[in-house]
Formats: structure tokens, C-alpha cells, sequence
């Protein structure tokens, strides 16, 4: 089977990032950053919803186990519960739930997360730069933890990422976007160590820069590049290995999830940012991959 790229709709984002495949509804749940909103796509009936969340950046968007119509999002420098029936423009509920205190100086961002093996939310967060850009080596990745605190796991990173755990090996993925790399740690009871550089970017002068990522079952990494125009297939046992190279049809390529009924698609969602000082490229929608050959793993929901 040859690989196909399709365009699911016209429906178009700011900044589409952190799409999760819920297995009950069928259907794909990703934000808009910047556009504030959260989305529902269900190929089946090709239906699609969003709804306005309020005055702060959404950077992700999970399901709570066992409970209807309820999400977790990243909303600025919280983490907060959501409830929005998936069909309408407006949302029923929003709740805080952790918060990372914002100061003058200080102004905490969250950014890409998911639920781990042992049924966290580990959420990154990076501190964006007076005039723009991000602060050097700020960035954190938190464990929320059952009592609702935030756990620090890893610190030093400049813009946290794509993560991905690998549990027949213990082994957990990171990236710094900034820094274009891939780090791989020992995991074990919600503990990191050995933090390792597998991955970088520069050394293969790959164009763009890691943005989310997903894993298969053969334990091999999918990495959005954005600015980069392309999907890279990753071999994280041997340092600097790409397998492949799919190229898109759009340059800010944000991050991918395998969905369907067997996991055997991967979508894509994409940006229609500026790309540094030059206007903003064609972009910004979610597209549906086919005959990767590959297989993904079902996401797990939060328990709360």
C-alpha cells in the first residue's frame, strides 16, 4: 500500500497542536493554540465541531476517564477541567485544577502533554522571553499528581515538547524544540534519570525543528518537524537513525497521533504561524496519513 496525505476538511487553525484519538467516541480531539479553541473531528460522519474556551492559549486536551463531556486542557499556566459536550460552539464549564503561579518577571506556559504509564498527566512548560522567543534552559516537565500538586520531573529544557513512553523498555522521550533534539531517560516510578541525547537535528541538517511526537508498536518515533515541511520515522536504540522522511504539504507541521480503529492512521495537525519574519504560510489544517505500514498505541484517558 502506498502512502496517501489527505485533507480531512477546510477547517483551519492558528496553531493546531496536541491531537488525541479518543477509542470510545471514534473521534479526534486537538486545540488551536492561539485561536483559544478546542476541536472534534469524527471521520465516520466527518462531523466537526469547536468551541471558544476563553482569554488564554489552549495547548492540549485529554479526556477524563469515566466521566461524560469532561477534558483536562492546558490553559496558560494552568492545568484546568473542561466540560463541553463536543458538538456545540460553546463550552458548558471551566475549572482549575493545578496552577503554576505567573509573576512580573515569570510567565509560565504549558505546552504539549499526556497521560503515563501509571495514569499521570505529565504536562512541559516553557517560559516565554520578554520580546518574544522563549528563556534559555527554563522549561520544566511536570507530573500532576493525585492530590492535584504538580511534581517537577526534568528542568534545563527551552521549549518542552513531544513526549512518549516506550514501556516494554522503561524508556521515556522528550524534545526540546529549541534545541532540536531528543532526549531519552530511564523511567520508573514516575522517576526520570540517565537523560540522553538521541537525536539531533542539526547533526543530520534536518530543515525545521521537533515538534510533538508519537510512537508505534515497534517502538519507533513519528516527529512533526515544524518549519521543516515533514514527518521523520526514528529509531531511538540507535542514536541519529531516520528511517523516513514523509513530506507535507504544508511547512509548520505541529504534531501527529495514530487513530482509527486499528491505529493504523496517523493525523496530522499543522500551523498557519509567520515563520520567523516572513509572512505566514499556507497551513493550519489536520490531515489524515494512510499506508504507513505501521501501527500506533491507544492513548490512555486521565483518571481524576
Amino acid at each position: 500500500m502506498s502512502v496517501k496525505i489527505e485533507l480531512i476538511n477546510d477547517e483551519k487553525c492558528q496553531l493546531g497542536e496536541s491531537p488525541f484519538w479518543d477509542e470510545i467516541s471514534q473521534s479526534l480531539y486537538f486545540v488551536d493554540i492561539f485561536g483559544k479553541t478546542v476541536h472534534r473531528y469524527t471521520p465516520s460522519t466527518k462531523a466537526y465541531a469547536k468551541a471558544l474556551v476563553g482569554e488564554k492559549n489552549v495547548s492540549f486536551i485529554i479526556p477524563v476517564e469515566g466521566q461524560e463531556n469532561t477534558f483536562v486542557i492546558g490553559y496558560g499556566n494552568e492545568i484546568a477541567k473542561l466540560i463541553w459536550d463536543g458538538v456545540s460552539d460553546k463550552i458548558d464549564n471551566l475549572e482549575t485544577i493545578a496552577e503554576l503561579k505567573n509573576t512580573s518577571e515569570i510567565s509560565h506556559r504549558f505546552n504539549d502533554a499526556k497521560v503515563g504509564p501509571t495514569g499521570e498527566l505529565w504536562a512541559g512548560v516553557f517560559i516565554p522571553k520578554l520580546g518574544g522567543g522563549f528563556t534559555p534552559n527554563a522549561g520544566s516537565l511536570y507530573a500532576l499528581t493525585s492530590n492535584n500538586t504538580l511534581k517537577t520531573l526534568t528542568t534545563g529544557v527551552t521549549l518542552s515538547n513531544g513526549l512518549v513512553w516506550n514501556e516494554s523498555t522503561n524508556k521515556f522521550y522528550f524534545i526540546d524544540s529549541v534545541a532540536a533534539e531528543i532526549y531519552e531517560f530511564d523511567c520508573k516510578d514516575n522517576e526520570l534519570s540517565n537523560r540522553e541525547t538521541i537525536f539531533k537535528f542539526r547533526d543530520l541538517d534536518i530543515e525545521g525543528d521537533p515538534d510533538g511526537m508519537t510512537i508505534d508498536t515497534n517502538g519507533n518515533l513519528w516527529i512533526a518537524c515544524i518549519r521543516g515541511s515533514k514527518i521523520i520515522h526514528v529509531d531511538p536504540r540507535k542514536p541519529n537513525t531516520l528511517l523516513r522522511t514523509i513530506e507535507m504539504p504544508v511547512k509548520q507541521v505541529t504534531c501527529v497521533v495514530f487513530a482509527g480503529p486499528n491505529y493504523e492512521d496517523l493525523y496530522v495537525t499543522t500551523a498557519s504561524i509567520p515563520v520567523h519574519n516572513a509572512p505566514a504560510p499556507e497551513g493550519g489544517w489536520t490531515y489524515k496519513i494512510t499506508g504507513l505500514g505501521v501501527k500506533g498505541l491507544p492513548p490512555r484517558r486521565l483518571r481524576l
